[in-house]
């Protein structure tokens, strides 16, 4: 409790501090000097804040360069076979840690083979990786994705379970790092995760997602046909899946493919489903094209005519004849070149084609096709 006698003191303080800014105020000219007096006060003070931190930061970026320098020097020695690399462990310290990722970054993007091993053996000599998986709980979202992107530059799959959380993470930049590093290191179990995730977002667009996934590579065919006829799947996934079969020419989901092609009422999902089968290029399939020529769907109709070119035969040509009064452009143009594909009996054809009368359209594109040595 504050005594009697010290809250008198305090009251008797306070009352003359007010009488004197009150005798101020009540005279124009002085407290126009006083205030004059205190605001160029504040601005020398901001000014010398300013300055101090110009020059802390010139400092800094001095010290980190001539850091930079010793770790060049140290890193050389090592990749040459000259220096030890136990020489970092004295030699970058774990204040430093950041920094040095920074500098060694590059040198992990472009070098590969043993000597990219040898500086991933100094990472791990620092316990780097220690040091990365803090940064995973940073504020910042870009420090967060630079530790990241690190564990992928290092090819380290241990912590591949704290990067699956990190798809939920409420930073699109966080999520995307995590997706991006796990589908990098061939993490099987992240496949489903990363597709349902992404296919949910509408700024992410097919091609933006399929680029992501083909990170993976080839090997994420077998998971990616696994979650094709495992799983309730949403239009826009049935296509995404199907886009990444016709990528990589997965022949062996041919039927799959074309049972859903067969099934499916979507127009978009039909078409991703013909241009798949299209670069299959079965064989067994042309009937199927065929049927398919006349279908209500220009595009459709055109990637059949396209198609027939690779896996017709003469029995096709007569299937294609009809097409080329086609009212549609890439009808006709597709025909007239697949026509010329399967063999000279295509060309005779669509040269006595010429003695008959076709649009301007037809006429030319005929032209065109038998001009070009296919």
């Amino acid at each position: 409790m504050i005594s009697q006698k010290i809250r008198e003191d305090l009251l008797v303080f306070a009352g003359q501090v007010w009488q004197g800014w009150a005798s101020l105020w009540q005279d124009p000219l002085r407290s126009m000097i006083s205030l004059s007096l205190i605001l160029l006060g504040l601005v020398f003070l901001l000014a010398g804040y300013v300055i101090f931190l110009r020059w802390r930061a010139k400092r800094r970026q001095v010290l980190n360069r001539a850091k930079m320098d010793g770790w060049r020097g140290m890193v050389l020695d090592v990749l040459t076979g000259d220096g030890p690399v136990e020489i970092f462990v004295n030699g970058v310290a774990p204040k430093h840690y950041r920094l040095f990722g920074e500098f060694i970054k590059p040198y992990l993007e472009d070098i590969a083979g043993a000597e990219k091993q040898k500086l991933i053996h100094i990472l791990q000599k620092l316990e780097y990786p220690r040091f990365l998986l803090s940064r995973l709980a940073h504020l910042n979202q870009w420090e967060r994705a630079f530790a990241i992107q690190f564990f992928g530059l290092m090819e380290d799959r241990r912590f591949l379970k704290e990067l699956r959380v990190l798809l939920e993470s409420r930073f699109d930049v966080v999520r995307f790092a995590a997706a991006e590093v796990l589908m990098k290191l061939k993490d099987e179990s992240s496949v489903w995760p990363v597709i349902n995730r992404f296919s949910r977002e509408a700024e992410y667009s097919q091609d933006r997602i399929i680029i992501l996934l083909s990170t993976f590579g080839p090997e994420i065919l077998p998971e990616l046909a696994r979650v094709f006829r495992g799983k309730k799947l949403t239009i826009r996934l049935q296509t995404l899946i199907v886009n990444m079969f016709q990528q990589y020419q997965h022949a062996e989901m041919v039927w799959d493919v074309l049972t859903l092609a067969a099934q499916t009422r979507n127009q978009e999902l039909r078409i991703a489903c013909l241009a798949a089968l299209a670069d299959f290029e079965e064989p067994a399939l042309s009937g199927f094209f065929e049927k398919s020529l006349y279908d209500p769907e220009p595009v459709v109709a055109a990637i059949a005519a396209r198609a027939l070119g690779e896996v017709g035969d003469g029995s096709s040509l007569e299937k294609l004849r009809p097409k080329l009064d086609d009212s549609n452009f890439w009808v006709v143009k597709h025909t007239t070149e697949s026509m010329c594909l399967i063999g000279d009996g295509g060309r005779e054809m669509l040269e006595d084609e010429l003695a008959h009368s076709h649009p301007v359209q037809t006429m030319a594109l005929i032209r065109e096709a038998l001009a070009f040595e296919h």
